[in-house]
């Protein structure tokens, strides 16, 4: 929600802005769509409207349409990457991984797997060609559906060498990470798991929607 708002918030201003100072100005209106897009799709929780495709690609009509967003999302994510100082990934547990979006090179050897969460950005194209590339878009500060995430926890299930990766590896990865790690019985709950996943990949840090998330994601069904 909060999310949504935000971008929603952004949009209107810059249609305003736009709106008033007329001329070069009107420009704003498109950046002030690509936000309100953008917005929507939070307050729907529907990741398909940021055109991620299965392959790891974004349609080319989400490019248009979101390219003033994408190219904020990108300039931030090159920012953290140049001046951050966390490792692009970390391995939690033994065969399993936790880190941002990677490039090509930077898949750690043993990876039979790579899960991409993000909805933001395309997987850069040797990942793509991973033959373990599996493509679940997730929205920034969220998880996947419940139903979702247990399907991915059936299937991730006994798997090793699992890369696990979102923007920038710490909320939407760690969320499919810490249920994993539950679901192995490695931990009593949420908390103590995080815990743990913070001392090797510091800087992971769910939100209430994800523990929630993790929350109903245990419980049984329709319970």
């Amino acid at each position: 929600m909060r999310y949504g708002l935000t971008f929603l918030a952004l949009s209107a201003a810059l249609a305003a802005l736009a709106v008033l100072a007329g001329g070069a100005a009107l420009v704003l209106l498109w950046p002030a769509m690509s936000f309100g897009l953008v917005g929507a799709a939070y307050l729907a929780r529907r990741p398909a409207l940021l055109g991620k495709r299965p392959d790891g690609t974004q349609a080319a009509w989400a490019l248009v349409l979101l390219g003033p967003y994408f190219l904020l999302t990108w300039a931030t994510w090159r920012a953290e990457r140049a001046l951050g100082r966390a490792d692009c990934a970390n391995e939690v547990v033994p065969g399993l991984w936790v880190g941002r979006r990677p490039l090509g090179d930077e898949l750690p050897a043993g990876v039979r797997l790579v899960v991409d969460m993000t909805a933001e950005f395309p997987a850069a194209a040797a990942v793509r060609r991973h033959p373990g590339y599996l493509c679940v878009p997730t929205l920034d500060g969220t998880g996947p559906e419940v139903e979702r995430l247990r399907e991915l926890i059936e299937r991730l299930r006994g798997v090793d060498g699992v890369y696990l990766h979102c923007a920038s590896g710490r909320g939407r990865s760690a969320t499919l990470a810490i249920a994993l790690l539950l679901e192995r019985g490695l931990a009593a709950d949420v908390d103590e798991v995080e815990a743990q996943l913070r001392q090797r990949r510091p800087g992971i840090q769910l939100n209430a929607a994800q523990r929630e998330l993790l929350r109903r994601a245990r419980a049984r069904p329709g319970a």
